[in-house]
């Protein structure tokens, strides 16, 4: 069984932005292994201006050598959602890795 380490590097992330940003729901849910050999770990809901922001990390993160080997974009997916009241969702696809 997997088991969801700490927000190390979520946390870590928001330490770098400061105060004005922040996790406003947190969950911590695992969406299973949806990059080989990574599972993609959901840690909250950033409330942003723009709209919900969802941040995730890799676990285990990402290796250099994986990068060299495989490619800069072999890690890349894209999060679509709808709902039944018709809300507009962004699917900017922004975010940062570290």
């Amino acid at each position: 069984m997997f088991r969801i380490p700490p927000r190390t590097a979520t946390d870590a992330y928001f330490a770098r932005m400061g105060e004005a940003r922040r996790l406003d729901i947190v969950f911590d849910i695992d969406l299973g292994e949806l990059l080989e050999g990574h599972h993609v770990v959901a840690r909250g809901l950033e409330m942003a201006d723009a709209g919900a922001v969802l941040h995730y990390e890799f676990v285990p993160g990402l290796r250099q050598h994986e990068l060299d080997a495989k490619g800069q974009f072999f890690w890349y997916w894209t999060v679509s959602a709808e709902d039944d009241l018709g809300t507009p969702y962004s699917e900017h696809n922004s975010g940062a890795v570290g």
